[in-house]
């Protein structure tokens, strides 16, 4: 499956793209089929191997914090159904359907479009 991804600690030379093995969900994980991504400004330094004595990585690692999509499958019993909107902070949100743990999610209220636009659009900010 095709996902953004760094190959080791460094500057962005280590960002690469390209196919990874499917996830395969655990028990306590849904499988999210990602709308929108983005990366949490924190990531950098992650990247940057400022947090790996406390949160270390396995590479290829996925990046990604800031995830919104549709459950495609979770665990019986949790509060995930199929085919309902979710966002959270998933480890994992560059790549098109990962496995996540359930307790970084949170279910979108039914009655709102979490997906109104029918076109991506960039936003800018002006300083």
């Amino acid at each position: 499956m095709r996902a953004a991804f760094i190959t080791g600690y460094g500057d962005n030379s280590v960002v690469c793209s390209g196919e990874i093995a499917d996830p395969t969900p655990g028990a306590d994980e849904a499988l999210i089929e990602v709308r929108a991504a983005g990366t949490n400004p924190v990531e950098i330094s992650m990247r940057e191997g400022h947090f790996k004595a406390t949160l270390p990585f396995s590479f290829p690692q996925v990046m990604g914090y800031d995830t919104s999509g549709i459950v495609a499958s979770a665990p019986a019993g949790s509060a995930f159904k199929a085919m309902r909107s979710t966002l959270g902070y998933p480890t994992a949100g560059l790549v098109l359907m990962p496995s996540v743990p359930l307790f970084p999610l949170a279910s979108w209220p039914a009655n709102l479009d979490l997906f109104p636009l029918k076109k991506p659009r960039v936003f800018r900010r002006s300083h």
